[in-house]
C-alpha cells in the first residue's frame, strides 16, 4: 500500500489520507481500514438512462464517475480480493443524487481516500492498521504446500492471513496397478503441482516454503524440485528446494495446515515472524487456561473487567483480540474494543490483535474474539456475568416473538431448546450435494468459521466425511450439533430399515451418539411411518440418539404422527414411550413460508428447521431484499438467513466455497426491522426443492 499523496501525517485526525493499493494483501488491509462512518472517495461507474424526447425512446449507458459515499457497509472477498464498500452518496454529482445508495469497488493500482470523521476519528487501531498497511516489511510471507497423492493445496501464508492460491488435483494410479503406471502418474503430479506453484508463488526473491504431507508425498516432492532445478541448472528451483521445509500432516487438505504451522519445524524457522508469534502466544494462553490458575480469562465481560482492574499490564499481561471486532457494524463496540486495547497499552502490557483469517484468530474466535493473559490471578471475573451469558446463549423456542433478545443478543453459538431438552444451534450448515470426498474439508471449514451445527443425510452419502470434520476441527464433540436423516430410496420407510439405518448411521461418522434425527419424507404408507417412528423412539431410549423428528411432512402427516405416538404410548406402557417431536425440517423462505405447518408446529414447541433459504440464488435481484442489502450493508444472502433467523426458523445454509461459508455467518451484527421481516414475506408458494408434504397419507 502506498500514500497517494502526501506523507503519513504525525497526526491525521480528521485528515483525509489517500491511498493507493498495489496487491491482494493491500486489499485486506483496507477492508480493515474502512468503517461505517467513514467517507470514502473513490472511482466508479453508475448505468445510466437517457430519454430522447423527440423519438420518446431510452438508452442505457455507463458512466464513470468520482464520488464520496458515507460507509454503510462493506463486502470482501478473500478468494479474488474484491472489496465492495456500500453507503449514501454525499458529494453532489449530475448521475448519483445526494442520499441516493450507491457502491466504490476499490481496486489494486487505483487509489482511494478515506476520511474518519470526528470526533472518532483515527483511534489507535485504526492508525496502527494504516501503519502495517504502509509498511515496506512484507518479509516473512510463507509459500505452503498442502497435499497427499492426487491432492495439492497451494497456499501463502502472509503476515496478516493465509490466501489458498490453486488447487491441484490429478488421478494417480492405484497400488494394485504396476509399479511403473504409478510412478508415472506421481511424476506428472508433481508436475502439476510445480508449474502450478510457480504461477502462484513469486520465487525471483528468496522465500521459505513448507511442504507437508502424510506419508513421504511432500518429501518425494522436495526432491522432484531438487532434481528439476539440477536437470535444468536451474538456480531458482534449487534454491526453492534447499529452503524447503518438510513437515508431517495428516491430510492434503487446506484445513491441516492449521497445525502444521504450529509444527516446531516451522516455529523454529518462522519465531520471528507474526503468525508465528501468534500461535505461540495462542498456545501459552490455552496451557494456562487448563491451569486454571485464575490467569486466563476469556469473553468479553470478563477481559473488560480485567482491564478495568489493570491485571492485564506489565509482568506477562496479554489482550488476545480479534481484528474483526473492530469491524463491527455497531460504532459504540468499536469504540469499546478500541478503550480496551488503549487501557493495555497504557498500564504497559502487550496488545496483540490478531487476524481473523490466520489459524490463530480463528483458535480466538472459539472464544469470543478476545482472551487475556493476567499478570497476576483473578477468580471472580466470572460470576456476575454467568448466568447472563446463559440467558444469551440459550433463547426462546420461537425468538422471533420476544423482539427483547433480537439484535445484539442473539450469536452464531445460540441455541433453542428442544422438547427432548437438548439445545440445537440456531444456525446450521447443510452438506446437501457437497462432494464425499471434499465434505471432511468443507465441514471443518464451516468448522473453524463457528458453525456448530451440521445438517446431513444418509441419502446423501456424505454422512462420514462429514463427521470426520469434528476431530479434525479440534473441537470437542459435545459442541457440535450432528443431524443426519433416513431412510434412502432403495431402502423404503419401516421399522427395520430405520433401526438398521440409525445403526449404520452411528458406524460410518464414528460418533457414539447422534444429536438428531429426522425421517426425512412421508413415502411409505401409515404403517411404515409408525415403524420408522417407533425405530426412531428406541433409538432414543438406547442412548443412540438425542433429539427425533421428521422432515417434509404436511400437517395431515403431523397430525397422523400424534396419533402414532398416543398409540405407542398405550403399547408401550404409559405417557413419554411414544417419543417426542423435536424438530420439523422443510424448504422455507420468503417465497414458501407454509404458514399451517409453522402454526402447527409453534403450537407444539416444535423447532422449524429451514432448507434453501438462499432460494439456490433464484431470487437474487428482488427489490426488497435488496433494497435492505443496501441499507444495511449486506449481501442478498445475509438478508434471506437474517430474515429466517427473525421468522423463528433454524436455517441451514450450503455452500462449498470458503469465502461464502464465512460471509454466511455474519448474521449477528444487525437486525431487520419488524416491518421489514413482514414486508419480504409474500403469500406465493414456490417450492424450488421437492414437496412431499402435498402428498396424501396412503402414498
Amino acid at each position: 500500500m502506498k500514500l497517494a499523496k502526501r506523507k503519513l501525517p504525525a497526526d491525521i485526525e480528521g485528515q483525509p489520507v489517500s491511498l493507493l493499493p498495489e496487491d491482494p494483501e493491500d486489499m485486506w488491509h483496507a477492508y480493515n481500514l474502512i468503517s461505517t462512518g467513514d467517507i470514502i472517495h473513490g472511482h466508479t461507474s453508475r448505468k445510466v438512462v437517457r430519454k430522447n424526447d423527440a423519438t420518446d425512446q431510452t438508452s442505457a449507458e455507463r458512466v464513470h464517475l468520482d464520488l464520496a459515499i458515507r460507509v454503510r457497509g462493506t463486502s470482501f472477498d478473500p478468494i479474488t480480493s474484491i472489496l465492495r464498500v456500500t453507503g449514501a452518496v454525499i458529494s453532489e454529482n449530475e448521475h448519483a443524487p445526494l442520499g441516493s445508495q450507491h457502491s466504490i469497488e476499490v481496486e489494486p493500482h487505483r487509489a482511494f481516500t478515506i476520511i474518519k470523521p470526528e470526533p472518532e476519528g483515527w483511534d489507535s487501531v485504526a492508525t496502527e492498521t494504516l501503519r502495517e498497511a504502509l509498511s515496506d516489511d512484507k518479509d516473512g510471507a510463507l509459500a505452503a504446500v498442502v497435499m497427499q497423492e492426487g491432492i495439492a493445496n497451494i497456499c501463502l501464508v502472509t503476515q496478516f492471513r493465509t490466501v489458498l492460491k490453486t488447487r491441484v488435483e490429478s488421478v494417480i494410479p492405484k497400488k494394485r496397478d504396476t509399479s511403473s503406471d504409478q510412478e508415472a502418474g506421481m511424476r506428472r503430479f508433481f508436475e502439476k503441482v510445480l508449474a502450478s506453484l510457480q504461477r502462484a508463488v513469486d520465487f525471483s526473491q528468496s522465500r521459505p516454503l513448507l511442504l507437508a504431507s502424510p506419508g513421504f508425498v511432500a518429501n518425494d516432492f522436495k526432491n522432484f524440485i531438487a532434481g528439476k532445478g539440477r536437470d535444468n541448472s536451474d538456480k531458482v528451483l534449487a534454491n526453492v528446494a534447499k529452503l524447503a521445509t518438510v513437515v508431517h500432516a495428516n491430510t492434503g487438505h487446506i484445513h491441516s495446515l492449521n497445525e502444521v504451522l504450529k509444527s516446531p519445524e516451522v516455529l523454529a524457522k518462522m519465531k520471528d515472524v507474526r503468525f508465528a508469534k501468534e500461535a505461540l502466544l495462542m498456545d501459552s494462553f490455552f496451557d494456562m487456561l487448563k491451569l486454571d490458575d485464575g490467569r486466563a480469562w476469556y469473553g468479553s465481560k470478563a477481559v473488560e473487567k480485567a482491564v478495568d482492574e489493570g491485571a492485564v499490564g506489565p509482568g506477562g499481561g496479554a489482550l488476545l483480540i480479534n481484528n474483526s471486532l473492530f469491524r463491527s457494524q455497531n460504532l459504540a463496540v468499536r469504540k469499546k474494543y478500541v478503550a480496551i486495547v488503549d487501557k493495555v497499552k497504557a498500564d504497559g502490557g502487550e496488545a496483540r490483535i490478531l487476524s481473523s483469517d490466520h489459524e490463530s484468530g480463528q483458535r480466538l474466535s472459539m472464544l469470543g474474539d478476545i482472551a487475556a493473559i493476567l499478570n497476576y490471578p483473578m477468580h471472580d471475573l466470572d460470576e456476575d456475568s454467568e448466568e447472563e451469558e446463559e440467558e444469551q446463549a440459550v433463547i426462546p423456542r420461537h425468538h422471533e416473538d420476544d423482539p427483547a433478545i433480537m439484535g445484539s443478543r442473539l450469536r452464531i453459538d445460540s441455541t433453542v431448546k428442544l422438547n427432548s431438552g437438548y439445545h440445537m444451534p440456531i444456525l446450521g450448515f447443510g452438506v446437501y450435494q457437497t462432494p464425499r470426498e471434499n465434505a471432511t474439508e468443507i465441514c471443518t471449514l464451516a468448522l473453524n468459521a463457528g458453525y456448530r451445527h451440521m445438517d446431513s443425510a444418509t441419502a446423501y452419502r456424505n454422512q462420514g466425511p462429514s463427521a470426520a470434520s469434528i476431530p479434525a476441527s479440534g473441537l470437542p464433540r459435545e459442541d457440535i450439533f450432528f443431524t443426519t436423516k433416513v431412510p434412502v430410496k432403495k431402502k423404503p420407510l419401516g421399522y427395520d430399515t430405520v433401526c438398521a439405518l440409525v445403526d449404520d448411521a452411528l458406524k460410518e461418522t464414528g460418533l457414539t451418539y447422534i444429536d438428531l434425527i429426522l425421517i426425512h419424507w412421508p413415502y411409505g404408507g401409515p404403517e411404515a411411518r409408525k415403524g420408522a417412528w417407533k425405530a426412531l423412539v428406541e433409538a432414543v431410549e438406547a442412548g443412540k440418539v438425542r433429539s427425533i423428528g421428521v422432515s417434509n411432512y404436511g400437517v395431515h402427516h403431523l397430525a397422523e404422527l400424534e396419533g402414532h405416538i398416543k398409540e405407542l404410548e398405550a403399547e408401550r406402557g404409559g405417557p413419554g414411550r411414544g417419543g417426542a417431536i423435536s424438530v420439523g425440517q422443510w424448504e422455507l423462505h420468503p417465497w414458501l413460508t407454509r404458514p399451517d405447518i409453522v402454526q402447527w408446529c409453534r403450537e407444539r414447541n416444535v423447532a422449524v428447521q429451514a432448507y434453501c433459504p438462499l432460494v439456490r440464488g433464484e431470487r437474487w435481484g428482488d427489490a426488497k431484499v435488496v433494497a435492505m442489502s443496501r441499507k444495511y450493508g449486506k449481501t442478498e444472502a445475509q438478508i434471506l438467513l437474517r430474515w429466517s433467523i427473525q421468522r423463528g426458523y433454524v436455517p441451514l445454509v450450503k455452500s462449498v466455497t470458503p469465502s461464502r461459508i464465512v460471509e454466511n455467518t455474519g448474521l449477528f451484527d444487525f437486525e431487520l426491522a419488524d416491518a421489514e421481516v413482514e414486508d419480504i414475506k409474500t403469500d406465493e408458494y414456490k417450492p424450488i426443492a421437492w414437496d412431499p408434504a402435498m402428498e396424501p397419507l396412503e402414498k
